[in-house]
């Protein structure tokens, strides 16, 4: 009977861990599509340069939104991101001072806010 008892306790050990493993999971799950729906993309730094000297277009480009002057000679970051069937996009945002990228550098970019700084993986 203890042997019956011990094996079926390591069973409901088992059971428990994997649902608590499949749980955090979804809790994952969930805080990434949310953080999705906010605009947050996985993306590659692919130049980075006075506004000027981008040649690069697209349609989620910050400098539209500032003074062409401002546009003209402040520092931006081209980001290229996938969307959905692995297109390739790319969005163009002023870099602050204070934030060090290098091209070929993996970051999180918001692409719906020109404001927001982008965050080192």
């Amino acid at each position: 009977m203890p042997r019956k008892s011990i094996v079926r306790r390591a069973w409901q050990g088992a059971a428990t861990v994997l649902a608590l493993m499949s749980l955090s999971g979804c809790a994952e799950f969930l805080a990434a599509r949310e953080q999705r729906a906010q605009g947050w993309r996985d993306a590659r730094v692919v130049q980075i340069d006075a506004g000027a000297s981008i040649t690069r277009n697209s349609d989620r480009d910050c400098r539209k939104a500032v003074a062409p002057d401002e546009a003209a000679t402040g520092r931006y970051v081209v980001y290229q991101y996938k969307g959905v069937s692995n297109s390739r996009w790319y969005r163009i945002a002023p870099l602050p001072d204070d934030v060090q990228l290098k091209v070929g550098d993996l970051v999180r970019v918001n692409l719906e806010s020109c404001s927001l700084t982008p965050i080192p993986r």
